[in-house]
């Protein structure tokens, strides 16, 4: 987005052919390299046929991803939750399905791990996935 000198938040400004070409090679580091953490709306979804990857769903309650988008961004609440709007799961699924066909990115069937991170700590949240690994 940045060579086409467009906002982030307006990111469904992006051509179709930018989108995929990046999505594609996305997907081709994720084939390709290993002992790496890969993090993108669309990584479950990308990652669907590589059995030797675990692919990880953070999720939140609404309440407190606003808080915490406030906190990070430095906004209001209010403001977290217009921005939020402006380039939310709902936008992402309408681009992804005219994309891909997908219906869902966040669909849990394309992950191995889903962990509900409303009411627990980062280090809750690595230990968790330590313990999948069984690291």
């Amino acid at each position: 987005q940045k060579e086409h000198n467009i906002p982030f938040e307006n990111t469904g400004e992006i051509p179709e052919e930018v989108d995929k070409e990046l999505d594609y090679s996305y997907q081709d580091l994720m084939r390709t390299q290993s002992n790496t953490i890969f993090e993108s709306h669309l990584s479950g979804w990308l990652a669907k046929d590589f059995p030797e990857t675990l692919k990880v769903l953070l999720t939140c309650d609404f309440d407190e991803a606003m808080k915490r988008v406030s906190q990070r961004e430095n906004i209001s609440v209010e403001e977290a939750t217009e921005l939020s709007k402006k380039r939310g799961v709902a936008l992402h699924n309408i681009k992804f399905k005219k994309l891909y066909g997908v219906e869902n990115c966040f669909d849990p069937k394309y992950f191995d791990l889903v962990i509900d991170t409303t009411k627990i700590t980062p280090d809750q949240v690595l230990q968790t996935v330590l313990k999948s690994l069984q690291i």
